[in-house]
């Protein structure tokens, strides 16, 4: 889901107990005076920031792949889960080699998220593998110059 459609309970065993911590923030008792309404809404801002941070973090952990009607589908849920806007254009799009046939070339686009994290979505082509198993087509994402572990996988045109 996009940040903007998230929900606490998307996420429950990060965002309560930080939600938890940052109740205890000694500025949210105090609304005597102009300063301390400043405070507060400084509190919400910076809680606002550090659970999509913590949402962010969680996209990364490999547990977040998708499977999709089309190719067009995955490459809006590879956005959606990495907080890219649809409406965004790569910085880059560039061609990397593929690791099981170096010969075929995989078209890599790298974005700048809502966060100001830097996000690489490679799209994968079908591949067989020695011991018989096979893996369909697919983008995967992840952060820039690490390994993309999300998979968001579309059907191939060829039956």
């Amino acid at each position: 889901l996009p940040v903007e459609h998230q929900t606490e309970d998307d996420f429950p065993e990060t965002t309560k107990n930080e939600i938890k911590q940052f109740e205890q923030h000694q500025n949210l008792n105090r609304v005597q005076d102009d300063q301390a309404l400043e405070d507060e809404e400084h509190y919400l801002s910076e809680t606002d920031h550090l659970l999509r941070q913590k949402r962010a973090q969680n996209w990364f952990n490999g547990k977040t792949d998708t499977n999709s009607g089309s190719a067009r589908e995955a490459f809006r849920k590879a956005k959606d889960q990495n907080g890219i806007p649809r409406s965004k254009k790569p910085v880059q799009q560039y061609y990397v080699p593929d690791k099981h046939d170096p010969k075929k070339n995989l078209r890599q686009y790298d974005y700048i998220n809502s966060y100001g994290e830097k996000i690489s979505i490679r799209k994968d082509i079908p591949t067989k593998f020695p011991d018989g198993g096979h893996q369909g087509p697919h983008y995967n994402a992840g952060p820039t110059g690490g390994k993309l572990k999300q998979h968001h996988n579309f059907p191939s045109r060829r039956g």
